[in-house]
């Protein structure tokens, strides 16, 4: 009996494992999140070791992000922070265009500690923007949409 109970358990954890992967026609692509297709190549790229980001998690970061974005004068830009652990004692403020990117969930984390009040994250800007309605359904990862009136859209406009 014992021996059934365990086979029936393993089972359901394999079974429930294997539910749980994303196949890839489902991903989505975040390399260039937060970034317009026309800004990509132009935008300001600031590693934030190379600024004094402490990445083995020791010290507070938040004058050294805070120093990186100033730099920028108010134009767009990703703060890019690789593989590491980087501590925040503090919320931080990303104005309009201004982009956190890391190598990835598993290589760049994030630690906040703001003694249980605060904000993590306060991101600025506004959005701009009419509503449009699709002729067709559309999906996750499409390149081609159908709306109503094409002259509306310009190559590397926004869709949400």
């Amino acid at each position: 009996m014992r021996t059934t109970l365990t086979l029936c358990f393993l089972s359901l954890l394999v079974q429930n494992t294997a539910a749980q992967i994303l196949p890839d026609n489902r991903a989505t692509d975040w390399t260039s999140a937060g970034l317009t297709a026309g800004s990509r190549h132009s935008i300001n790229r600031i590693n934030m070791i190379e600024q004094g980001a402490d990445p083995s998690g020791n010290s507070p970061c938040n004058d050294v992000i805070a120093s990186a974005i100033a730099s920028l004068q108010g134009k767009s830009g990703v703060m890019f922070f690789p593989a590491g652990t980087y501590f925040f004692d503090g919320s931080i403020t990303l104005p309009d265009s201004v982009v956190i990117q890391g190598e990835g969930a598993s290589e760049t984390v994030f630690n906040f500690n703001l003694g249980g009040s605060g904000d993590l994250l306060i991101a600025q800007g506004s959005w701009a923007g009419n509503p449009d309605t699709l002729v067709t359904d559309a999906e996750v990862g499409d390149s081609i949409v159908e709306v109503p009136d094409a002259s509306l859209w310009q190559v590397g406009d926004l869709a949400r």
